[in-house]
């Protein structure tokens, strides 16, 4: 696919026109002191190294993974996912050690089962399949990344998890004695809370390492680590997308717009149309009401407050339109979105998307 900016540059000079503005906020735990911070374990917000009350989770190989659950409280609005932490550490203290991780997110209720494997919720994100990156840590504490570039939003419970790809300096795994002793970091070497925590073991799949038993009896925690993953996350509220539909068919049937992303600062938002005519030039309408309007045929359904014209679909019949969303936009502002396209199977020669709306957290 494409892609096109010039809409929605248009579309930011008719933001900065209403006047839309917001004061800036500075970043401390999260990018911002407005987010909502997450977290299982209880050591203290900011760790650097063993605190004494901790311990490293030496058990875990390479290319196996350590999670945490979270679970969203009733009636939550969608999250936004814009910063995951997680603790490193070396038994001996030593800050010179290092790993690499991917960084993968679950989304759904996890069905957890008492002395045997769980059941995770769907992956919706994977940095190195997806994005073919790799997070780096230290043996130093706690370390950070950056999600708000990969427009990651959650509409249920999730896990975040790291699978280990490469400790640098203890490779292989060598069993769950001697282990190694730069790893995962927890809270605690001997309490162990069912249902907050996953593990996903070379040779079994995704357990809880509160009660997985890896021989009749005997439990992973504590008999080799304990405690809680050091596994927080960062979240904000995210901007919802909804269909409006009122589409009008043409040669290909109703054409299909899609909206996706968390409509926060500075994140991309795709607005992706397809199953419409190849090489055809498109008209986008906007506006910041929806007036559902009789128009050609079908359904006109935001007010025409922006109409920009011959943007070409390839020829899949489609394009993709994304640009960084603008700072100073306020909670709840909605935009509706709709796309028409001359087409003489339509009924008076046009076609038309679904409508889409977009509201901003």
């Amino acid at each position: 696919m494409m892609r096109v900016d010039v809409p929605h540059r248009s579309l930011l000079a008719l933001i900065a026109v209403a006047g839309l503005l917001a004061p800036a906020a500075s970043a401390q735990l999260c990018q911002d002191p407005s987010d909502t911070f997450w977290k299982n374990d209880v050591l203290d917000d900011v760790v650097i190294g063993v605190p004494p009350e901790a311990s490293v989770a030496i058990a875990l190989c390479s290319t196996e993974a350590a999670g945490t659950y979270f679970q969203l409280p009733p009636g939550s609005a969608p999250q936004s996912l814009k910063q995951v932490s997680v603790g490193f550490a070396h038994t001996g203290g030593e800050t010179n050690h290092a790993a690499l991780m991917s960084i993968e997110i679950y989304e759904g209720a996890v069905g957890f089962n008492p002395g045997g494997v769980i059941t995770m919720g769907t992956k919706i994100f994977d940095l190195r399949a997806d994005e073919n990156l790799s997070m780096m840590v230290m043996s130093t504490g706690i370390t950070s990344y950056d999600l708000t570039p990969f427009n990651v939003v959650v509409e249920d419970d999730f896990v975040v998890a790291f699978r280990m790809t490469a400790n640098l300096s203890f490779p292989g795994c060598p069993g769950a004695i001697p282990g190694n002793p730069a790893n995962f970091l927890t809270d605690s070497a001997t309490s162990c809370t069912p249902g907050l925590n996953v593990f996903d073991e070379k040779f079994t799949g995704w357990v809880d390492p509160a009660d997985w038993q890896y021989s009749p009896g005997l439990t992973i925690c504590p008999q080799f680590f304990g405690g809680n993953f050091t596994i927080r996350a960062c979240t904000e509220d995210a901007g919802v997308w909804t269909d409006l539909g009122n589409g009008l068919a043409g040669s290909t049937g109703v054409p299909d717009l899609e909206g996706s992303g968390p409509l926060t600062e500075g994140t991309f938002n795709p607005l992706v149309l397809s199953n419409t005519v190849p090489l055809r030039s498109t008209f986008l309408v906007a506006g910041f009401s929806a007036i559902n309007a009789p128009l050609k045929g079908g359904i006109l359904v935001p007010a025409p407050d922006l109409l920009v014209a011959g943007i070409p679909t390839d020829a899949t019949g489609g394009w993709t339109l994304a640009s960084a969303w603008p700072p100073g936009v306020p909670s709840g502002f909605l935009i509706y979105w709709q796309v028409w396209i001359p087409d003489a199977a339509g009924p008076v020669g046009f076609a038309a998307s679904n409508g889409v709306s977009s509201q901003a957290p």
